[in-house]
């Protein structure tokens, strides 16, 4: 059972680099770096298509965001509700 010890030693050696890997960028990315999630770049921009960019337009749907139509009769009371 001396082998027991060393695939204890083994797991955790293991566990410990995966948590190190998984701690992220040590300086966030500027634009146009790779990227793997938002948190690996600089503030202001987003990870898409694996590159730091501000750039969203890939990611949001056309006309999304797009403002309501205006109210019919600008001069109608507002609704009291």
């Amino acid at each position: 059972m001396q082998s027991r010890p060393r695939v204890q030693s083994t797991i955790l050696v293991s566990l410990a680099l995966v948590c190190a890997a998984c701690a992220g960028s040590a300086e966030p990315l500027a634009e146009n770096h790779a990227c793997f999630r938002a948190l690996d770049c600089q503030e202001g921009l987003v990870c898409v298509e694996g590159r730091c960019t501000a750039d969203i337009s890939p990611i949001v749907p056309e006309g999304a965001g797009a403002p309501a139509d205006p109210d019919p009769d600008p001069e109608a009371a507002p609704d009291a509700g």
